[in-house]
């Protein structure tokens, strides 16, 4: 993929069901990095909770999270220090990485002519404990959706266009 423009909170955008892409707003930006910092836990981490920083060693089940509610593909790429970060690109091209701070919170760098997208084969989780953290995290991700009077992330986001 090359070494681009990797600041996080790009142009973000979504498919809302409608043919067209649309550009989140700075509001909905907001919004989204609220709601999945709304819904992680230490139950839904793999032991490595820091409070002062909630996305630290989240970034796979995060951007599963939002590829399974917003489509797309996973990114990923290796740091410095030998962990694997990843992020999100979605159907219309552009990058959302909810999950970057974890990088500089862990002081960390990464490795960016290594980027690649995540194949659909290695996309699964290595242990059970690991998937029932994740199927914990996507059932907090839909009751919050459901507490905007809404069924998807999408409509949630539709809600904070202006």
């Amino acid at each position: 993929m090359g070494k681009q423009n990797r600041g996080r909170y790009l142009a973000l955008q979504y498919d809302c069901g409608q043919p067209n892409l649309e550009e989140l707003t700075k509001e909905q930006i907001k919004v989204l990095n609220y709601l999945v910092r709304s819904i992680l836990t230490i139950e839904t981490t793999n032991g490595t909770w820091c409070p002062s920083c909630p996305v630290y060693k989240q970034s796979h089940p995060i951007s599963s999270l939002i590829k399974e509610m917003l489509g797309g593909d996973i990114l990923h790429c290796p740091t410095k220090r030998g962990e694997t970060h990843y992020w999100n690109l979605l159907s219309n091209g552009e990058e959302i990485d909810l999950t970057y701070e974890e990088i500089k919170f862990g002081e960390d760098s990464l490795l960016y002519e290594e980027i690649d997208i995540l194949e659909e084969e290695d996309m699964g989780f290595k242990s059970i404990h690991e998937a029932r953290r994740y199927s914990l995290l996507t059932k907090k991700a839909e009751y919050l959706i459901r507490d905007y009077g809404v069924e998807t992330l999408g409509e949630v986001l539709n809600l904070y266009q202006c």
